[in-house]
């Protein structure tokens, strides 16, 4: 695993808590749509540079 994987699951795992909190409201809703949206993005991309283009797609 690359540095790069490794922050991508940490941001998940923080997104995953953030989404989970009791009293969310539209914006945390927003905000996390974001995060997930631009880690998917980051792990996608760097994954096409290390040749694992998908493996964003499947830790998703």
């Amino acid at each position: 695993m690359t540095n790069v994987h490794i922050i991508h699951i940490a941001g998940l795992l923080i997104t995953r808590a953030l989404l989970h909190e009791k009293d969310l409201n539209s914006k945390n809703a927003l905000l996390n749509s974001m995060l997930s949206t631009t880690l998917l993005l980051i792990d996608l991309f760097a994954g096409r540079l290390s040749g694992n283009g998908v493996h964003g797609i499947i830790i998703n």
